[in-house]
């Protein structure tokens, strides 16, 4: 989950739009191998949230 964080946090300093959309396939693949941990998919879930809410200007 650290990990998740901390791509998340360097994405939003980069602050490339390219870039954010490339985490978000690795993230929705991410989230649908690790599928069976429900808590997991709410923290990618609110992790996807903050990264595209912060991207809203492009």
């Amino acid at each position: 989950m650290l990990v998740l964080v901390n791509i998340s946090l360097f994405v939003n300093i980069i602050n490339l739009r390219y870039l954010s959309t490339f985490l978000g396939i690795l993230l929705v693949l991410f989230c649908r191998y690790f599928a069976k941990s429900k808590d997991l998919f709410i923290l990618l879930f609110l992790i996807i949230n903050i990264s595209f809410s912060k991207k809203a200007y492009f």
